[in-house]
């Protein structure tokens, strides 16, 4: 085991490096950069003369010296090596829009980010896993039929019609407003009254595959030959259930689980900007909506690492709840 995490972990920095490589190149295809969205919302000549320090220049010249600024106008493989050799000093850059050191701005909205992710994976844990199981263990039972109908709402509605359906209603019905993100350590009732709603959110969208897989996976298990001897042994239903069928029913959900981080930070980035919580996921949004390609490239990069050490973690998970794997 030892062995093959050490040639994950080997791997992790090449993985990191063509993730950035794609992402890169992809954004400088795109049509569009900051300094055309700097130009339409502000106008030439004026965003020119501040940034650049120089008078009397065409909106041609302006915007050449503005990208130039900004060093845009570099070819593509060169503003690519300037970048790496940056980031391999740990320098992210500076956002475009407000020339804040990137490190600042992920800093600042990382902690909410991090504290709605956990949330969101803890819920759906403790709601997809032990409503799979009691799913199987009473199948075709109204309460059966009641777990496979919220699976399906889980798994067809996008979390950000359930966000924004919630929003309404509490606004409209109970004048609800979205209220300011504050940090745990700061104050942790107000905190955790923030965040509650966003969380079940995140939560109930990411169980929905969960309670579906863990439901298939114990009927599976409960139809094998081991299962029928144990039961023809005299075993209680009970042990058979949840000590001889759970544990190997487990194996693909806890992959599953692993696997569901990046639907945890797709539903989180909209349920970000929809209930206004100050995190990773509106930071990337208004990135996106600005061309800040320094806070892209930058957040891109930390969700990468984010999923392939998740992916290591499944692995070793699954060799601790079955000892029977091995990695050669």
């Amino acid at each position: 085991m030892g062995t093959y995490v050490l040639r994950r972990l080997m791997l992790v920095p090449l993985t990191l490096f063509l993730i950035s490589l794609l992402f890169f190149f992809m954004l400088r295809t795109i049509p569009g950069d900051f300094v055309d969205f700097l130009f339409a919302e502000e106008g030439g000549s004026g965003i020119g003369q501040r940034i650049t320090g120089q008078t009397g220049s065409a909106e041609e010249e302006w915007e050449r010296l503005v990208r130039e600024r900004y060093g845009l106008a570099d070819p593509i493989h060169v503003q690519y090596v300037r970048w790496t050799s940056h980031l391999a000093t740990g320098d992210l850059g500076n956002s475009y829009v407000n020339q804040k050191p990137v490190v600042d701005v992920i800093r600042e909205r990382l902690p909410a980010t991090v504290q709605l992710g956990i949330m969101g994976l803890i819920g759906s844990v403790l709601l997809g896993v032990p409503l799979g199981i009691v799913s199987a263990r009473f199948p075709e039972s109204k309460l059966d039929n009641l777990v496979r109908v919220l699976s399906l709402g889980g798994l067809t509605t996008p979390a950000f019609v359930i966000a924004a359906v919630i929003v309404v209603v509490l606004s409209t019905q109970f004048y609800w407003v979205t209220p300011d993100f504050v940090p745990f350590w700061e104050d942790p009732v107000t905190n955790l009254s923030n965040i509650a709603i966003p969380a079940a959110v995140v939560s109930f969208t990411a169980a929905a595959p969960i309670m579906r897989l863990t439901r298939s996976q114990m009927l599976e298990v409960l139809g094998q030959d081991y299962i029928r001897t144990a039961r023809a042994k005299g075993l209680a239903e009970g042990s058979v259930f949840y000590k001889h069928a759970l544990r190997n029913a487990l194996l693909p959900v806890i992959t599953l689980i692993g696997l569901s981080l990046d639907r945890l930070i797709a539903g989180s980035v909209i349920v970000e900007v929809v209930f206004g919580v100050n995190g990773i996921g509106a930071a990337l949004v208004n990135a996106a909506e600005t061309r800040d390609f320094p806070v892209l490239q930058a957040i891109t990069l930390l969700i990468g690492a984010a999923v392939l050490f998740a992916n290591l973690l499944v692995d070793i998970t699954y060799g601790w709840i079955d000892p029977r794997i091995r990695y050669d």
